[in-house]
């Protein structure tokens, strides 16, 4: 059976299994929403269909292609409820509605001193492993680029989650010019989160991803480069009671080549591998993704996510 086929049964069983998270509530009411969020938000219903279509062209037929789209509104609504509810996290709530995988790896890369570059994605519910982290103490900075023009409820909604965020044990460092408070964090043997997908940059590597060719900013390695850092991946996963996988994965070895643009080149594709894999394994955790970059795009906000020739 292709992979593919394997992953799309997944789906359709996370969507029987019972909830189990205090939220369960809020993740029932998403599930019954999802195609009424479909019918409603027709602009980014359409580009949702068409942006999974053109990742997965040839691979899926168009009824696994609505079954990406249903999932994908699901579990944007859920992720938004998280949000919302964010700031209110304790340890323990965390814990009641996660699991995590690979401390020892963290801990292993904060111990070499030189700072840890905590990979994320804008996959699943990708803000949990700070609060995760920071709760056991450990010191975890977040990245934020520029603020972009966010108006109406959009803005309501970001403003919220944003007051909500400040309530945890997590510091944000704002890197529009300046990027040396990065520095200082690594160099005090600190955590960094980046998200890898993020469309803050100058320069952008073309990679191959599923069927598309993706466009991923060098940065994150070539802060490693510059610093020592060790670079920990780190995936969200859903789980089919609706608590969470937090997932650090073993410490991501720089691969080095006979100058600085091929290794970041080199290295950029292989992380991008990594995310590829997982976007293949669960597409609607990475569904939400697809309509923000293409939308913040089109308004002339963000760089695209997708160069396709």
């Amino acid at each position: 059976m292709k992979q593919e086929e394997c992953e799309m049964k997944n789906v359709r069983s996370e969507r029987s299994a019972p909830g189990g998270s205090p939220l369960h509530f809020l993740y029932a009411l998403a599930d019954r929403c999802a195609r009424l969020y479909l019918l409603l938000s027709r602009r980014k219903s359409k580009v949702l269909r068409e942006e999974t279509q053109a990742l997965f062209r040839g691979r899926l037929d168009q009824g696994q292609i609505e079954e990406i789209v249903r999932d994908s509104a699901r579990l944007y609504l859920k992720r938004q409820a998280e949000n919302a509810l964010f700031g209110r996290l304790t340890s323990d709530k965390l814990a009641g509605m996660t699991t995590v995988e690979g401390l020892p790896h963290v801990d292993r890369a904060v111990g070499k001193g030189r700072g840890v570059i905590l990979l994320l994605a804008h996959f699943g519910s990708f803000l949990l492993p700070l609060p995760a982290l920071g709760f056991r103490g450990y010191a975890v900075n977040q990245i934020t680029g520029k603020v972009l023009n966010r108006k109406g409820v959009t803005g309501l909604i970001w403003r919220w989650r944003k007051r909500e965020a400040d309530r945890l044990p997590i510091k944000f460092i704002g890197v529009a010019n300046f990027l040396r408070p990065v520095y200082d964090a690594l160099k005090k043997g600190e955590i960094v989160a980046i998200a890898f997908d993020g469309r803050e940059g100058k320069r952008w590597v073309p990679v191959r991803f599923i069927e598309r060719t993706a466009l991923f900013s060098p940065g994150p390695m070539n802060l490693a480069l510059k610093t020592g850092a060790a670079i920990i991946p780190t995936f969200v996963v859903r789980r089919p009671d609706d608590g969470h996988r937090i997932i650090f994965m073993d410490e991501f070895e720089i691969t080095r080549s006979k100058d600085e643009a091929e290794t970041l080149e080199i290295n950029t594709k292989r992380y991008a591998a990594i995310l590829e894999d997982f976007v293949l394994r669960y597409p609607g955790h990475f569904g939400a993704t697809l309509i923000d970059a293409r939308l913040n795009f089109e308004r002339g906000l963000m760089a695209p996510l997708f160069k396709d020739e």
